[in-house]
């Protein structure tokens, strides 16, 4: 069984499925704290809270954009 901190988390893969990017966007959204990440096991993985949230602000700072 997995421990809850893997099962909560997606690799670099994952990551970028979920957001639709490249890796070195991934890194960067790491480097600069808008994605919460952690290394296990030698591999940075990314908590999948922290991208639903990231997204969240993207459709937001968008919807401020299209007032109507």
């Amino acid at each position: 069984m997995k421990s809850r901190l893997i099962q909560e988390t997606v690799p670099y893969e994952g990551a970028m499925e979920m957001l639709e990017c490249g890796r070195s966007m991934i890194y960067q959204l790491c480097k600069s704290g808008e994605l919460a990440s952690i290394i296990h096991a030698g591999k940075r993985r990314i908590y999948i809270d922290s991208i639903e949230a990231y997204s969240n602000r993207i459709r937001d700072r968008a919807m401020k954009g299209v007032k109507s």
